[in-house]
């Protein structure tokens, strides 16, 4: 197995030594952040999921900005949105104590 490991980091040394274009600083550097979120598997799984739904939310709101009904109507599009947001907040909120009974 750890044979497989020091072939594969060659390979990836030696590819990244090679690229020509660009500066192949970013992609060690990278390499070097992924591998340490890796080193707790609960931590990466927690920081990628919310990364994804980052993403989701952005691409989304980019969606819905781009969008002439929000040109024309943004004030009617913000008030039902929080008009959805406030009852679920209310229904789903934790009690601050607990035993609060709430």
């Amino acid at each position: 197995m750890w044979k497989a490991f020091k072939i594969l980091v060659y390979f990836i040394i030696r590819m990244v030594l090679a690229w020509e274009m660009g500066r192949p600083i970013y992609l060690m550097l990278a390499a070097a952040a992924a591998a340490l979120l890796f080193a707790t598997k609960e931590t990466a799984f927690i920081t990628l999921g919310t990364m994804l739904i980052a993403c989701v939310s952005v691409w989304v709101w980019r969606a819905i900005r781009q969008s002439i009904f929000f040109d024309k109507n943004w004030f009617a599009v913000v008030i039902g949105v929080l008009a959805l947001l406030v009852p679920l907040v209310i229904y789903f909120r934790v009690p601050a104590v607990a035993g609060d009974g709430m």
